[in-house]
């Protein structure tokens, strides 16, 4: 299984946009780390809000350095990576914090679903945090009850992604 987590632009697929994909594999050392450009179409008001960029610590200067790919080259590259991983005979699974959220932004960027790679099955690491403790809770209050360490700051999606893996194994120690 891949754990992963996107920033982005704000909320809506299609009219915001991917600023970075972290990605770790659930077992094993792989890590994936990329940013993208936001296309100059896409920097308006309208298309960047000023809220997520201050919640995933991008600046302006950040989003819009050429020397990145695109949000669509970057989702092609995460998804060739996951490819190469090697894991042959298994469909390759995804896993994250509220990861619908993040697979509806990495789909949108995709435009090609022939090519998903992925199952269907997700493991929303978000959704067994709840069960586990019977309300919504957020990753810092689920760490802390998890006797395990907050996300390192700033936030990003590599660390996210590495957030998320150790709520899972915690989580699934406990049901062991």
């Amino acid at each position: 299984m891949i754990i992963f987590d996107v920033e982005t632009s704000g909320l809506v697929p299609g009219q915001h946009q991917l600023l970075s994909i972290g990605a770790v594999l659930f077992e094993g050392s792989a890590e994936f780390y990329q940013e993208a450009c936001v296309p100059e179409e896409f920097r308006t008001e309208e298309h960047i809000n000023a809220e997520a960029l201050e919640y995933n610590g991008f600046a302006m200067q950040d989003i819009t350095d050429p020397d990145k790919p695109s949000p669509q080259t970057m989702a092609h590259n995460f998804v060739q990576w996951c490819r190469e991983l090697g894991i042959h005979g298994k469909s390759l699974h995804l896993g994250g914090w509220n990861v619908h959220f993040d697979i509806n932004f990495l789909k949108a960027n995709l435009h090609d679903e022939t090519n998903w790679p992925f199952g269907y099955r997700y493991m929303d690491v978000g959704a067994l945090a709840w069960a586990f403790h019977g309300a919504p809770i957020g990753s810092s209050k689920i760490a802390d009850r998890l006797l395990i360490p907050r996300e390192p700051m700033p936030h990003t999606a590599l660390n996210g992604a590495k957030q998320a893996r150790k709520v899972l194994y915690a989580l699934m120690a406990r049901l062991r």
